[in-house]
């Protein structure tokens, strides 16, 4: 059992110039730039109900992941066996790929309920995860607890939803704001080593919920019918995303930002941007509607 859950030899036979690039571009969607473009066209061109949920289940599975990671401090497979070495120092157990695509994906496939969904979340879902074994970075038990974690966060965020959703949007305003400091002020006092790079994680949370206030409140965005106005809207936001993302970089860099305050600034930007500011730029370029989507 020891030698299945961490010895990755048997990984190096199935390797091949044709099967690396495709399992580079699954794992390519296990990571933040996929993430962030998929929740944008989401809730740009799908529904913003939906992405918006999926948004938050996307911050708490990766802050959960991050705070595991560093707790277990479990070492990843030798550097032998790496074709991806994107993930640099950090700790393998659980595998955040293997985790966060199966609360993306299974909570998408829930919300569709259709067999092509689930049909298309299982590829996802498995393609991600073996793709961390291919490429050497991970070994079966940091996936096998990474799915599970994975179950555990997606089990509990439907329940929530289906359960107290509606008395998250019954308190006010102040008390959820309360809610989000303390949670900030848990992730940087009580993080396992002291504060980390994964704090810019509780920005997504914070950036989401400020954008969800704004479009309540003012901007009750909601995409037009027809696709060429969704698909041009898509493509608009998408390159306003990375010159916005650019240009921070080089003013972050400008003044000096510490990584850690650097990288809230730039996810909180970015999901202020996805939610709060590119919605109204669309209804004013009239490739979207000025209509409160209607609650499920």
């Amino acid at each position: 059992m020891e030698s299945f859950l961490h010895d990755l030899s048997w990984v190096l036979p199935l390797r091949s110039g044709m099967a690396t690039p495709v399992f580079q571009a699954f794992t390519w969607a296990g990571y933040t730039t996929f993430y962030i473009i998929l929740l944008a066209l989401g809730y740009w061109m799908l529904g913003k109900r939906v992405f918006a949920r999926l948004a938050v289940l996307v911050g708490i599975s990766a802050l959960i992941n991050a705070f595991l990671k560093d707790f277990w401090q479990d070492p990843r497979p030798a550097d032998a066996f790496r074709l991806d070495h994107a993930v640099g120092e950090s700790y393998g157990m659980p595998s955040g790929h293997a985790q966060v695509s199966l609360t993306t994906w299974g909570f998408l496939a829930l919300s569709v309920r259709q067999t092509w969904a689930w049909l298309g979340a299982g590829i996802m879902i498995a393609g991600i995860a073996f793709s961390r074994l291919y490429l050497g970075v991970h070994d079966v038990e940091d996936i096998l607890t990474g799915w599970a974690v994975g179950i555990l966060v997606l089990g509990g965020f439907v329940w929530f939803l289906r359960a107290h959703d509606h008395r998250w949007h019954d308190l006010h305003w102040s008390f959820q704001l309360v809610l989000l400091a303390i949670l900030h002020g848990a992730a940087w006092f009580f993080w396992p080593g002291g504060p980390s790079e994964a704090f810019a994680i509780c920005a997504l949370l914070a950036g989401w919920w400020l954008a969800i206030l704004a479009d309540k409140n003012f901007i009750a965005f909601q995409p037009r019918s027809e696709w060429w106005a969704r698909g041009l809207s898509g493509l608009i936001g998408i390159a306003g995303l990375f010159a916005l993302s650019a240009a921070w970089g080089k003013a972050a860099a400008a003044i000096g930002l510490g990584d850690i305050a650097a990288g809230y600034a730039r996810t909180l930007i970015i999901a202020l941007y996805i939610g709060a500011i590119a919605p109204p730029l669309f209804q004013l370029m009239r490739l979207a509607e000025k209509k409160p989507e209607a609650a499920a």
